[in-house]
């Protein structure tokens, strides 16, 4: 049984891996996620969260045993601007204030928090207790080879050393769950934009590799993007046979998106990649749309001229519309 407890400590990577054996400990599965697993992954992100995921039916228990070990619990209670309905991040079950003691501040600097599993990873299987099998695919160890090589300039990919197995998911299913977060809250009538999903996504674009990064945008609901025909629901994906992108609907997607872009790089960016495809397609035999995928290059066509450095004729041409 783990005696620790609270005096102030530094948060650091050891004061979580203590967190994490206290838990332990106590028979309480637990997961880390936010701030702290991205910054894992590769994101240059600040912490200002240590957020730990907890099976719903031992969230109260890990409550008890993080106050018993002196953890100071945020001293504005209910009125916390962490959990008031404008704030569209998850609002923790409960949070404990890590900043040095004082009167209370308007935002906690550093802070300890605990979720539901339920409301952040509920398409996840059980946590395990302890470390999970070297090849997990849905848990993985700070430490682990999988991730990338650690940065001691960023202080950024996997952890050198823990005093004790310190747990994250694996970047596909920390993705995933951020989809499952966007498509929840969505519908949500607490949430006028799922916001947790455009904070926590943009750091999953980072990549050891700067010439092959991941774009991930938001486009607005009543700007619905072109969707091909044999596209399927998140739910339904089998994760052992993932559908690609046909090049033609690629090049359908690009034209009918670029103008709905949130800068004029990622336009210009749209517009270049949808010519590329015009020369790959017609170099394999010429270019056929059907109706759906002629409306959606319509409707998006005079929009991207702009960017393309290219004439409406040479695109109308190219793309079969002017015979």
């Amino acid at each position: 049984m783990s005696d620790f407890k609270f005096n102030g400590q530094k948060p650091d990577a050891d004061l979580i891996a203590s967190i994490v054996k206290l838990l332990d400990a106590h028979g309480i599965p637990n997961v880390m996620w936010g701030a702290y697993a991205l910054i894992r992954y590769g994101a240059p992100l600040v912490i200002e969260d240590f957020t730990f995921v907890i099976p719903d039916q031992h969230i109260d228990r890990a409550r008890e045993v993080l106050l018993a070990a002196n953890f100071p619990p945020c001293p504005k209670g209910d009125d916390c601007p962490l959990i008031q309905p404008n704030i569209d991040l998850p609002h923790p079950y409960a949070h404990f204030d890590l900043d040095d003691y004082g009167p209370p501040r308007h935002w906690h600097c550093s802070r300890l928090e605990l979720h539901k599993k339920s409301r952040l990873l509920w398409t996840l299987p059980d946590i395990p207790l302890g470390a999970p099998a070297p090849d997990d695919p849905n848990y993985m160890l700070v430490t682990d080879d999988r991730l990338e090589e650690y940065d001691p300039r960023m202080h950024i990919g996997r952890v050198p050393y823990t005093h004790y197995p310190v747990k994250i998911p694996t970047l596909v299913r920390y993705a995933e769950s951020l989809a499952y977060l966007y498509l929840r809250d969505k519908s949500s009538e607490m949430s006028l934009f799922p916001g947790i999903f455009v904070e926590r996504a943009q750091p999953i674009c980072f990549t050891g590799d700067p010439e092959n990064l991941i774009q991930v945008d938001i486009i607005p609901p009543h700007l619905p993007p072109y969707l091909p025909a044999h596209a399927v629901t998140l739910g339904s994906v089998n994760p052992n046979h993932l559908h690609f992108l046909a090049p033609l609907d690629l090049l359908v997607y690009k034209i009918h998106c670029c103008s709905m872009r949130p800068s004029s790089d990622k336009r210009r960016q749209d517009a270049r990649d949808a010519q590329k495809l015009v020369n790959i397609l017609s170099g394999q035999g010429g270019i056929a749309l059907d109706n759906s995928q002629l409306q959606a290059v319509l409707s998006g066509l005079d929009g991207m001229l702009e960017y393309s450095g290219e004439t409406r004729e040479w695109w109308e041409s190219a793309l079969g519309l002017s015979g």
